[in-house]
């Protein structure tokens, strides 16, 4: 496996350069500090700032492939959980303007922070991945944060082909595909849920 996503490691030092010619551009834009220039630049500079991130994150994803154990490595931070959607959601947005779907969030009040390891930033990414994947052309997906006393539910919803009821619960299994799936489309191996999940 290891020799199989060797590859993977040379993209991801290719990545750091576009990511570093990036941050120069926005070096170079006014403002008194970076976070203040990134506030200024160009809402294409953000957006593609924002790509980049997300394909790095998706990098991190075959670290977890190759060694599952990696999910909980590292130190847990506090997260914002409402800004970690709504860049995604925005990213999002764009995957699906080809098919017309697009992807709104919504919370019922504010968010609070959350103590999780980096890996949690897969699971937006997966759920949403999805969404966009196998949702019905001109439909919007909608993402909503919802706080409770101990906890912060999170629901991705969007309209699509039923998965019949039997196979409701093989979709997260690994390489796992659902018939509905395999016709929507030939991309995909049946991980990301089973990454999810885990």
């Amino acid at each position: 496996i290891e020799k199989d996503f060797e590859v993977f490691h040379d993209i991801r030092n290719t990545m750091a350069l576009v990511q570093k010619c990036a941050d120069l551009y926005i070096n170079k834009l006014p403002g008194g500090d970076f976070p203040e220039k990134y506030r200024n630049a160009p809402k294409e500079i953000i957006d593609l700032h924002t790509a980049l991130s997300l394909v790095n994150s998706q990098l991190g994803m075959i670290d977890v492939l190759v060694n599952i154990e990696s999910i909980s490595q590292g130190q847990k931070n506090y997260i914002n959980l409402y800004q970690m959607f709504h860049k995604l959601t925005q990213l999002f947005e764009y995957k699906g303007t080809d098919r017309d779907i697009h992807v709104r969030l919504r919370a019922n009040e504010a968010i609070p922070n959350i103590m999780a390891y980096q890996s949690i930033e897969f699971i937006p990414i997966i759920l949403l991945d999805n969404a966009v994947k196998y949702s019905t052309s001109h439909s919007t997906i909608w993402v909503d944060l919802q706080k409770t006393r101990s906890e912060v539910i999170v629901t991705v919803s969007s309209i699509g082909d039923l998965i019949p009821e039997g196979e409701r619960t093989r979709i997260f299994e690994k390489y796992y595909r659902s018939e509905e799936a395999r016709k929507r489309t030939s991309k995909g191996i049946g991980m990301g849920l089973w990454l999810a999940k885990e």
